[in-house]
């Protein structure tokens, strides 16, 4: 489903990532894991398309994402979350979810629908009941 090939970035001389590989198959959950200022935020934010990698070769789908600008990374179906989200407090948790279906469609999507997609995504989550 995700694959990740020679993932390397370079600020100004600090190598902060450097030739990361990864394959992370249809279903299945990966973790990664490190102590502060090992990479993981900045692995995060090449694969979603926050920041551009140097060449490497990362596909989601078997299409190409890599290089990408982070919203057709979003439309592809990869997205990225902070580790501080600020959830609207007037909204319930599958209204805020379903705030995520709209931003990350790729096309115009029905109130009705983003609340369908956002209940389907409760499957996936650890956290669901």
């Amino acid at each position: 489903m995700l694959s990740v090939e020679g993932l390397t970035k370079d600020f100004d001389g600090f190598v902060a990532v450097k030739h990361v590989p990864s394959e992370v198959a249809e279903g299945e959950i990966a973790r990664l894991i490190g102590p502060n200022g090992s990479g993981k935020s900045t692995t995060f934010n090449l694969i979603a398309g926050a920041l551009q990698p140097a060449p490497a070769r990362c596909a989601f789908a078997a299409r190409r994402s890599g290089g990408l600008p982070a919203y057709r990374v979003a439309h592809a179906g990869i997205g990225r979350t902070h580790q501080s989200p600020k959830p609207f407090r007037k909204l319930s948790v599958l209204d805020n979810v379903a705030l995520a279906a709209f931003y990350g469609a790729n096309q115009r999507i029905t109130r009705r629908r983003g609340l369908r997609r956002a209940s389907e995504t409760r499957r996936w989550s650890a956290c669901a009941p």
